[in-house]
This record gives structure tokens, sequence and C-alpha cells, in this order.
């Protein structure tokens, strides 16, 4: 009986992938299967890949034309047969150690099981984990107010909740029931490029009765400054409005008017990382003019605009309420050198 199907998701990983499944083959329970999925890598990923499905019978390869992470994990889901579901990118890593603390927490009386992630910036701050094993169990009150945090991560309460380690945002981090997700048909959205995991989140603990939250260390999440996810893409602006008009509309088809509040201030929060990575940029070599026009354009979408019309300021942070304020009244040349004096600083960080 497979217990626990590990989905990764891969896609021109070559410089990391053999540190990811090094680690899971290490894991001495046979009760699983890792479902390697193949997003039509152009470099040498597939060839690691065949190397550990032809050392290990635990090893599954899907090879498949690129169509993004979102369609990949779906893959990895139809095809998985373990009675848990657990998320892996390809360049992060579950210790060997940890993998097999996973089998002595399963418990068909918890939908979801989340436990701690830790940043790591260079494979030498990687260390032993703590096993306090400082759990908790969520049940629905619990539970809808983690879904209001996700949507809102400044909430103060929510922040208590997370502990020292555990991101509720991510897919990672967590052991989905398989009933949970194949009964309620959870899945990505398959044009969702951006946020993706908290949509997928967002969705499973709709359906969740009861979690079990263990602050304890045990994902490798690799931290990379120049990620997709933290470049740069002209036109990037239109991956944070897809992802806001599938949570609207994710709200509106499930009745879910209590949840509006934090909807908005989601959005609002998209909207700024829709500046930071496209608009406000300093690679966006497209004149001041042009920029504020493009500013001016998605502020005045219509799910944007519902954001910033009703959306309360005073539930964020000082500093994001400052520049939410700022897009809010329109003052474009402020948020534009705020942005790139932000970025400088950044940038003087990493070196």
């Amino acid at each position: 009986m497979i217990e626990i199907s590990f989905i990764i998701p891969v896609y021109n990983v070559e410089l990391y992938i053999e540190k990811c499944l090094s680690e899971f083959r290490k894991i001495k329970n046979q009760n699983c299967e890792f479902i390697i999925v193949n997003d039509g890598s152009q470099d040498s990923t597939i060839d690691i890949c065949e190397k550990y499905v032809r050392s290990d019978k635990r090893f599954r390869l899907i090879n498949k034309v690129n169509e993004g992470v979102s369609v990949a994990r779906n893959i990895g889901l139809k095809n998985a047969k373990g009675n848990w579901i657990c998320f892996c990118d390809g360049d992060d890593w579950i210790t060997e150690k940890f993998g097999d603390y996973l089998f002595s927490i399963l418990d068909n009386d918890f939908d979801v099981i989340c436990f701690g992630t830790k940043k790591v910036y260079s494979e030498k701050e990687n260390g032993d984990f703590p096993f306090e094993n400082n759990s908790s169990i969520l049940e629905e009150e619990d539970i809808k107010f983690l879904r209001m945090g996700l949507l809102n991560v400044d909430l103060k309460k929510f922040i208590n909740y997370s502990g020292k380690s555990i991101k509720f945002v991510s897919v990672w981090g967590k052991l989905f029931n398989h009933r949970l997700i194949s009964q309620n048909n959870v899945y990505f959205e398959p044009e969702v490029v951006w946020a993706e995991d908290l949509l997928f989140v967002f969705d499973a603990f709709r359906y969740a009765k009861k979690i079990l939250c263990v602050d304890v260390a045990g994902y490798n999440y690799r931290i990379q400054s120049q990620s997709a996810m933290n470049s740069f893409k002209e036109g990037k602006r239109y991956q944070m409005l897809k992802m806001v008009r599938h949570l609207f509309k994710k709200i509106e088809s499930n009745n879910e008017q209590e949840f509006l509040e934090c909807a908005y201030l989601c959005g609002i929060k998209q909207f700024l990382y829709a500046l930071k990575l496209d608009i406000c940029n300093s690679k966006n070599r497209n004149q001041y003019n042009i920029r504020k026009k493009e500013f001016i354009e998605l502020k005045h979408d219509e799910y944007f605009d519902i954001c910033f019309s009703n959306g309360d300021l005073n539930n964020f942070r000082f500093e994001v309420k400052m520049m939410s304020e700022l897009c809010k009244y329109n003052l474009f040349w402020i948020i534009d050198v705020l942005f790139l004096i932000k970025e400088k600083k950044n940038q003087n960080k990493m070196q």
C-alpha cells in the first residue's frame, strides 16, 4: 500500500534535481512513490531523473511538453496512488531523516498536515533539524481564519498560527489527504502561473475539517534571487491580474462573502507585486509616460478597482499601507522612485 505520493514537477533544474532525488532515495520506508513530472526540460534534467527511475522502483517519470507548473502538478495528482499527497519542487529537498519522520505522523483523522520549512541560501546553512514536535490541531473556526490569513498574511493572529517556520500559503510543507483532494475536485488552475499555490491551498482548506500543524522544519526551500518568480518580465502584471480574477470568481461561486475584505487586500498586494516585478522595475526600459499609462490601465481594471475602492488599508503594516495609499491616489511618480530605491537597497544586501 502506498501511503505517500511525493509529486515533483521539474523544469530545467539540472543543477539542483540530484540533491532533491538523492534525499528522497535515502528514505527507508518503501510505502511511497516519487512522481517526477518533467515539464519539457531542455537541459540534462531528464537524464538525471531517468537514472533514479532505473535504480529505484519507487520513482516514476512522466514526460510532457512545457505547460507550466500548475499543469505538471495536476498530472502528478491524476497519477498519484498514495493516501497522502506531498508536493516538492525540483530545486528543493526533504531530508532523509524528515522523510521517514513523515510516516510517523500520518493520521486519517486529519485532512491536512502542515510542517515547517527552512529557507536555504546555500547548502552550508543546512543543518540538523530540531524535532521538538510542537504540534497544534486546528478545526473549523480556526481553519476559516487561516483561509482569511492566506489572503492577508499581515493579520496578527495568522502570524501567530504560522509559528516559526510553517508557511501556509505554499503547497509544499504539507501533506494533503488524497481523499480531500479527489472528493472535492481540488486542482491547480492551469492558466494561473502566479500564486497558484495560494489558490490551491485556499480551495483545499475550504473542505478541511481538521488540520494538524507540526512546527518541525523539514522542507528545505532554496532561495534564488534571480528565480523566475522574483525577476522582471514585461507584461508580468497580467499574471497577477489573472490570479486576482480567479480568486474573486472562487469566492463568488462558493458564496463566501465573509472572505471579501481579505480578498480586497490580497488584490492590492498583487497590484504592488505587479509594480515591483514589471511596471516599476528598473529593468523595464519603457519611458516614464508609458509606464504611468500601464499603471493607470491596470489600476482601473474591474477587479483591482474594486480592491482599492473597498479594501481597508488600515489592516496593512505601515510600509504596505503607505504604498497602497500612494497607489489609491495615483501618485505614480512617488511610487516609481520608492520602488527604485527599495530595489537598489535589496541589490546591495545581496552583494
